[in-house]
């Protein structure tokens, strides 16, 4: 192939140059996304935001920068702490925490700050396609491109999205720096990038394919006839790798000194635990998906795991179209080999392409997900240089043949516009179903119906409307859906633990009783050490009246998982009902105690201290009352305390305000009336010797 004729050069006008430039992409990919501002905090997005405390302040230096990505102090997931992901993510946190600063926990404030992050990288995408590729034309057809492409929608509209987007931001930046305006690259350049690419790794880990994307840029920029010798790039090598041996010791410290991953799910990743032959299958199955996400992107889901990709089943046309990409990546490499400009700028994509992809391939290394599109957003920026030099060779070709140009001119600007108005459309769409979680996994469960995570998560947040829901048919319908999606999961991974604990928590609320007790055995027999199915047993055995089997269950609950404070509660219950009433107290008391706000348990105490110990029953009692005064359990707690206490007028009143507030036929106002004029004849109880 000849080398190409530099276009003809004319100055342009303002309005034209504008139009040229960088700003009409970045003011696109902002408005492709504004629709997702008012979306909820969805699957991930919660513990990151919500029970991340770390965020809420930026003065918490070793929380914000030497602690596990991942590791979370609320009480409520504290279940899931010891089996989670290590990762470490410092600098995504302390945007998260920057973001939290300004407007506080409100979920939009959040998304606001990724699509202003997504407008600049479309900014950077421009500068340094046109920088990389010496062609304004060029750089406007891919900013625009990334900017409206729908395989960015979970990189922008999830929170968790967060990371991709810091990574791109600060990659491109780095790279920018890397390549000159004019002449060589020199030590300067490659010292000022170092530092950007050591913040990229504080980004996400996936940065340290800064070091092979450096290189490639540092060789396809001009020698001006001088040779480079091997110590000039072992000199800037040494440089490049100087952000990677900062990281990995704080990395080592943040990780509780490791240093990879320790979790991975055959759920998530179905290349976990497959043969030699099925993980190249797999790879290429893998290569497939995103080679569809980015010439079709029209089924879009927020997962790839089991069984949309499932490696026991063989090759399928996502193999062969992986085999195809893979096939083409390597004549594109081979560009290298051709004298043209062309090709050369083609193999120079590619191998970017490779640099980017493959520390999230499955190829030689396995990572926690299969498939995932927020993965492709820094990738994607070779993707979408190659596919507007394409789209710029079919148009040359075009117009060749004709002696007019404008002709094929105009269908061309046509395709492009039509082809943009697409991908915008479908983006636009895209960020309403991740609206909220429900709709995001009926959603994609309607599209990859045999995946069993979404239909896993689809359960569960029909389970939370059901147990949110004070309608009795509302909840009853809401729990039989979830039975549905959590039964198809179940058909697709019939021994998956969740699974079956969320099953059995559905039937539970359904009433079945029996089965969702069988069903949450089985599911601690494949994981005993979730503190939470211990939880569940123990409640379902207590709803049988059988209090002394439970215990064992909750203490070992409570036992793994200390701070859960409504498991103790559960704990108390079940040895009061197996006569070890004292230890129940003793349980009790050390709940009120580390939570001041929680009357239950200060009800359920004096209530259990009053024949044993009136003088202290009373405090809890009145504590209970300050704490919520307007349930009636506690205001009758609080009558007998204070008549057991020898505080008998004030209990004599406090029944009479209870008698007064109750409506006429309740069954409480004869046993209230009894109890009025028994405390009335005779005198006021002397309080007890404490035991």
């Amino acid at each position: 192939m000849a080398s190409e004729t530099p276009p003809v050069t004319t100055t342009p006008t303002r309005a034209t140059a504008w139009w040229r430039g960088p700003w009409p992409a970045v003011l696109l990919g902002c408005a492709c996304y504004f629709n997702s501002l008012p979306n909820e905090l969805v699957y991930d997005d919660e513990s990151q935001v919500t029970y991340k405390t770390r965020i809420r302040s930026l003065t918490r230096f070793r929380d914000l920068w030497l602690t596990d990505y991942n590791k979370s102090d609320a009480p409520e997931l504290a279940r899931w702490q010891a089996d989670r992901d290590l990762l470490y993510r410092p600098l995504t946190d302390f945007t998260l925490a920057v973001n939290y600063a300004l407007h506080g926990p409100p979920a939009w404030g959040f998304r606001l700050g990724n699509v202003l992050l997504h407008g600049l990288t479309c900014l950077l995408v421009w500068h340094f396609t046109r920088r990389l590729l010496a062609d304004a034309t060029l750089a406007s057809c891919t900013a625009f491109l990334f900017a409206v492409h729908p395989v960015h929608c979970e990189a922008v509209v999830y929170i968790v999205g967060r990371a991709e987007l810091s990574v791109a931001v600060l990659l491109l930046l780095g790279l920018l720096i890397l390549l000159p305006r004019g002449g060589p690259p020199n030590y300067r350049r490659t010292l000022l990038a170092a530092p950007l690419f050591f913040a990229a790794l504080l980004s996400k880990e996936s940065a340290v394919c800064y070091f092979p994307a450096a290189l490639l840029v540092l060789h396809a920029t001009p020698h001006h006839g001088a040779r480079r010798r091997l110590g000039w790039w072992l000199a800037h090598a040494a440089i490049l790798l100087l952000p990677i041996a900062l990281y990995l010791p704080l990395r080592f410290i943040a990780l509780e000194h490791h240093l990879t991953r320790t979790m991975y799910s055959s759920l998530l990743n179905p290349l976990v635990g497959a043969d030699v032959i099925q993980r190249i299958v797999g790879a290429f199955t893998v290569l497939g998906h995103y080679a569809r996400l980015f010439l079709l992107p029209l089924r879009l889901s927020v997962d790839y795991g089991l069984a949309v990709i499932d490696p026991r089943t063989g090759p399928n046309a996502m193999t062969w179209l992986g085999i195809a990409a893979a096939l083409g990546l390597s004549v594109g490499v081979a560009g290298y080999t051709r004298a043209s400009a062309t090709w050369r700028r083609v193999a120079l994509l590619c191998a970017l392409w490779i640099a980017g992809y493959f520390l999230v391939s499955n190829t030689l290394v396995l990572i926690g997900t299969a498939v995932a599109e927020r993965l492709m957003y820094w990738p994607s920026v070779p993707v979408c240089m190659l596919l507007a030099l394409a789209a710029r060779g079919a148009w040359r070709r075009a117009a060749s043949h004709r002696r007019d140009a404008r002709g094929p001119r105009l269908v061309g600007a046509a395709a492009g516009l039509l082809i943009l108005a697409a991908l915008a459309g479908r983006t636009l769409a895209r960020n309403i179903d991740w609206a909220t979680g429900l709709r995001l996994f009926t959603t994609d469960a309607a599209t990859f119906p045999h995946s069993a995570q979404i239909n896993g998560n689809a359960a569960i947040d029909y389970l939370r409307r059901a147990l949110r829901s004070a309608d009795a048919t509302a909840r009853r319908q809401a729990l039989e859906q979830a039975d549905r999606y959590v039964s198809r999961a179940l058909q697709v991974y019939p021994d998956h633990f969740a699974f079956l604990s969320t099953r059995s928590e559905i039937l539970a609320a359904l009433g079945d009783v029996e089965p969702a007790l069988e069903l949450a055995k089985r599911a601690l027999a494949l994981n005993p050490s979730d503190a939470g199915t211990h939880a569940n047993v123990g409640r379902l055995l207590q709803e049988r009246g059988r209090y002394a089997d439970a215990v064992p269950y909750l203490e070992q609950a409570v036992r793994l998982v200390p701070d859960e404070l409504s498991w103790q509660m559960l704990l108390a219950r079940a040895l009061d009902g197996a006569g070890q009433t004292q230890r129940a107290i003793e349980v009790l008391q050390r709940v009120a105690a580390r939570d001041r706000t929680n009357w239950q348990a200060r009800r359920v105490l004096a209530d259990l201290l009053l024949p044993r110990n009136p003088n202290l029953a009373l405090p809890y009692a009145r504590e209970a009352y300050a704490l919520h005064s307007d349930d009636l359990r506690v205001q009758l707690v609080l009558a007998e305390a204070l008549l057991a206490g020898g505080e008998r007028r004030e209990g004599l009143e406090l029944f009479r305000k209870i008698y007064a507030g109750l409506p006429a036929g309740h069954p409480l106002r004869g046993q209230i009336e009894q109890r009025l004029a028994s405390a009335s004849q005779r005198p006021a109880t002397q309080p007890s010797d404490p035991p």
